[in-house]
């Protein structure tokens, strides 16, 4: 009872001092939050701090009122954060209470060592999506509480945590659509834990909630990460004569090619038309880059090795500021201190050695497999990493650095389940009175 208590208190007064005391650390805007914001038509109290600071304030006014057609667990956040006050600490506070509430799960039945936890899951490079409205922050919080309740069901079976797993984990898989396909690990995960009726039901639930999160995707998002993996990452990867029949295969036509190596954000690009582009999303589908993979699997081999190569290294986007303006920080500055040092860590290893990265995931499937750990929660979070990497490096293009926080946190989760002990393989958990 102890460890339930202590290690979220540990965490909260981490949490705390690390992003709601001055100076506000967070993420600042890279013109994806009108996604959120503009629903509730909330804008910026201080224009042109996109990118280089964080937009502490804000402010509503119709003219920010734009519906995306995205429908996702951050506009819930935003709705409860917003309802408060305009601070973007309101929002902050909304994600730290599931995170939060994840540590106590864990330390339900893991004791103190939950918090072997800590530094790696609360590291500034995932804690401070919690002071922004990227979508990725709801990815963060409810699959960790999803997956702690999850473990905690497998220790000691109860119906609370059938449901809180359950609401978890559609919260997550409502987080960000493109994390959708994940849902179909947790369902298998579920049955795994236990083999009754009611998984049953729940892991039934979970793929209908997966399936309709995939089929809401708006056409307009499908067709700009369709435009930036054509004349962005395969013009950057294939030489003329290559780009030039990947282009024809997937159904780019003739008269299109010369916008080679343009991004669909870029103003000069076709893609700025809606209607141009409803109409390429149309044509030229993920399910034909699929086809391509297979028929070229070297194209696919040479999307993951630059991404671990080039992109795996910025586990913190790069071009992102984590410091209001009051803050009197440089432009685009960085917090620094000791939740910091996971990530630093890891971006220095993995800019040296990218190789590790694959070698990581080798010895891990070696080392469950000769303990027969295919059904543990190891092997899930390893299984749920590759699954990301794959959607971060095959299935768009631009920012893949920061498309990658998932796989990086995932990575991250399944050496702490190693360390600490969580598995349900043969009914194998830790427990604590």
């Amino acid at each position: 009872m102890r460890a339930t208590l202590g290690v979220p208190a540990i965490a909260a007064a981490l949490l705390g001092w690390q992003l709601f005391t001055p100076p506000v650390v967070g993420l600042a805007n890279n013109n994806d939050f009108p996604k959120i914001a503009g629903y509730f038509s909330l804008g910026p109290a201080r224009a042109g701090d996109d990118f280089i600071y964080v937009v502490q304030h804000w402010v509503r006014d119709p003219r920010f009122l734009w519906d995306s057609g995205f429908r996702v667990t951050g506009h819930l956040h935003t709705a409860l954060g917003a309802a408060v006050g305009t601070d973007i600490r309101w929002i902050g506070l909304t994600y730290a209470v599931p995170m939060l509430a994840a540590f106590a799960v864990a330390a339900s039945f893991l004791g103190w060592r939950a918090l072997i936890g800590i530094p790696p899951l609360l590291d500034i490079a995932y804690s401070a999506y919690f002071n922004s409205m990227f979508m990725d922050a709801g990815s963060i919080v409810w699959l960790s509480l999803a997956l702690a309740a999850l473990a905690r069901t497998a220790a000691r079976p109860a119906p609370w945590t059938r449901a809180l797993f359950l609401a978890a984990a559609a919260a997550f898989l409502c987080s960000k659509s493109s994390h959708a396909p994940l849902g179909f690990l947790l369902a298998l995960a579920v049955l795994a834990v236990e083999r009754t009726k009611t998984p049953a039901v729940i892991a039934m639930t979970i793929v209908a909630v997966s399936i309709a999160q995939l089929r809401s995707i708006p056409e307009f998002y499908r067709g700009q990460a369709m435009y930036n993996l054509v004349f962005t990452k395969i013009a950057e990867t294939e030489d003329d004569a290559g780009f030039r029949s990947a282009a024809l295969r997937l159904g780019v036509r003739e008269d299109e090619l010369k916008w080679k190596h343009t991004t669909a954000f870029m103003p000069e690009s076709p893609a700025q038309d809606q209607r141009w582009l409803d109409e390429f999303a149309g044509r030229v589908r993920h399910s034909s880059m699929a086809r391509l993979y297979l028929e070229r699997p070297g194209l696919a081999l040479r999307f993951l090795w630059r991404d671990m190569r080039v992109e795996a290294p910025f586990i913190r986007p790069v071009h992102l500021g984590n410091f209001d303006r009051s803050s009197g920080r440089e432009p685009g500055a960085k917090s620094m201190g000791v939740l910091a040092l996971w990530s630093a860590m890891r971006s220095w290893l993995i800019a040296r050695a990218p190789w590790h990265l694959p070698l990581l995931f080798a010895a891990a499937a070696a080392w469950i497999a000769a303990r027969r750990m295919w059904l543990s929660m190891p092997a899930l979070l390893f299984a749920m990493a590759a699954v990301e990497l794959l959607l971060a490096a095959l299935a768009d293009a631009c920012e893949t650095s920061r498309h990658l926080v998932l796989f990086h946190y995932m990575t991250d989760a399944a050496l702490v389940a190693c360390l600490a002990g969580v598995s349900w393989n043969g009914g194998v958990v830790p427990k604590h009175p």
